[in-house]
């Protein structure tokens, strides 16, 4: 995310165009590409909340009906000409489902 984010100068808008998150060749165009070829997800979202903020929602399936429908946010954010990464998963996610960076 932060080289495509050096890249056009602040966050990829949604899509595939010229400053889209998932245009063709682009770093962010494989980590969509990996995140929607899981099994463990029923959707994955971009959302641009301004130039120097993006997030991506992940809601979970295929892992159990306690944790299905549950969600995974990534938020980004500029520090400094760096992105910080914050997760926030769904309140009543077991934390055994939520990835270690996450917890």
């Amino acid at each position: 995310m932060l080289s495509r984010y050096i890249e056009i100068g602040e966050m990829p808008v949604d899509g595939t165009g010229t400053n889209g998150i998932s245009k063709q060749g682009s770093v962010t165009e494989g980590l969509f590409t990996s995140l929607n070829a899981s099994r463990y997800q029923s959707a994955v979202s971009y959302i641009k909340n301004g130039p120097k903020k993006a997030t991506i929602l992940v809601t979970l399936k295929n892992v159990n009906g306690n944790v299905n429908t549950k969600t995974l946010s990534f938020e980004f954010e500029d520090d400094n000409g760096g992105l910080t990464m914050n997760c926030v998963a769904h309140a009543q996610l077991d934390k055994k489902y939520v990835p270690k960076s996450c917890q």
